[in-house]
């Protein structure tokens, strides 16, 4: 506790790992700061965090990670200016912001499955939903990547927030005083070069947001990101029977936006099954072809499926009697889809774009549960029928 205690403004101080994660998770970038004979270095670079692990990647040619490869002790910052605060005097002048430190000897990934999962983690931290579409790195592209991993052992964070604190003696000045306040906001997509004109911006490029603390939608109070995603990396990663773990899955998702009613489905060669549910009562379709419904169009499609008005759309089967509106997302393993996760709501259009990068994040979290306990052959017949 003594290296990562605040001394400066102490009351500003935070250690509760939840509070570090979501500034880890916010930040699209971090610094590393270590010393090399002698000489120290900061450097930007970007991250991902995956439960208690910090991933760091770059070129094997990256002087920096080459270093921290060796087992240097390195200091991680990641900073979100959230405003400027103007006082009446230039000395009381401040900026309001959120800072995560994180101390710690980091590591090689030398394990091939550990560092595809590290770099699909980077990936969704920066554009969540984009591991879905792009191509995966190649064995060549492996090679040429260097990741490291950083246990957040010893971590704080800071934080500033509120209006100027002016001394009592200025605040009859004519001065104005106050907080400009600030947000990343993103611009309107730029389409590359010859990319095909009936290929449409990705919902989750043209809704592009970081995630808040504030959150988008209606999240359950005392629920948190970090939480969510611990769960889900817990019911994914766990031994048993895959069922169990995907209620428990189910119930981490509802719980952190209060959602009426979500299902955990297998994909299999020739239909699709209900592994876990949570919300008032089961799927009226536990059993159903694979290519029915709204979740046979989110596999033939292999993209999320979000419908306003179930009533109006011919492809819906009836899960609950008061459904009014649905999202489907697929989940990927072995580059091929195994399993759906279905949410329903008794609103129309109740599902956003927000929505949707949420749970397409869920659905990575959860991808492990089919790569940990399903064969060879299970995944080979998937892919096989996805063809």
């Amino acid at each position: 506790m003594t290296r990562i205690a605040v001394r400066r403004h102490p009351e500003r101080g935070i250690y509760e790992r939840e509070e570090i994660d979501a500034i880890l998770d916010e930040a699209v970038f971090c610094h590393i700061g270590f010393v090399v004979d002698g000489q120290p270095f900061v450097i930007p670079t970007i991250h991902a965090r995956v439960d208690d692990t910090l991933y760091l990647h770059g070129s094997p040619a990256s002087r920096m990670l080459r270093e921290l490869a060796g087992g240097v002790d390195v200091c991680v910052t990641a900073t979100l200016l959230d405003g400027v605060v103007l006082a009446r005097s230039v000395y009381k002048s401040s900026l309001n912001y959120r800072s995560a430190v994180v101390l710690g000897r980091a590591r090689k990934v030398d394990d091939e499955e550990e560092k595809r999962l590290a770099l699909e983690a980077v990936v969704e931290h920066v554009a969540p939903g984009r591991s879905q579409e792009a191509r995966a790195p190649n064995v060549e592209e492996l090679k040429a990547t260097l990741v490291l991993a950083l246990q957040i052992d010893e971590a704080s964070a800071k934080m500033r927030s509120g209006p100027p604190k002016d001394f009592e003696h200025d605040l009859d000045l004519r001065i104005w005083a106050g907080v400009i306040n600030l947000r990343q906001v993103a611009g309107e997509p730029e389409t590359a070069e010859r990319v095909p004109e009936d290929i449409a911006v990705p919902a989750y490029v043209g809704d592009y947001r970081r995630p808040s603390p504030n959150g988008a939608g209606s999240r359950a109070p005392g629920v948190n990101e970090g939480e969510l995603s611990r769960a889900l990396v817990e019911a994914s990663a766990a031994g048993g029977e895959r069922g169990v773990r995907a209620v428990h899955a189910a119930a981490a998702i509802r719980a952190f936006r209060d959602y009426r009613w979500v299902g955990i489905y297998e994909v299999r060669r020739d239909e699709i099954t209900v592994l876990g549910w949570d919300g008032p009562g089961p799927p009226a379709h536990t059993r159903f072809p694979r290519a029915a419904g709204l979740c046979g169009a989110a596999v033939a499609t292999r993209r999320t499926v979000i419908v306003g008005d179930v009533g109006a759309d011919p492809r819906y089967l009836t899960t609950q009697t008061t459904t009014r509106s649905e999202i489907v997302v697929p989940v990927f393993a072995a580059g091929a889809p195994v399993g759906l996760i279905d949410v329903e709501s008794e609103q129309p259009n109740a599902f956003t774009s927000a929505d949707q990068q949420l749970l397409e994040r869920c659905a990575a979290l959860i991808s492990p549960m089919w790569r940990s306990e399903r064969t060879a052959d299970d995944v080979d017949d998937t892919v096989e029928a996805a063809r």
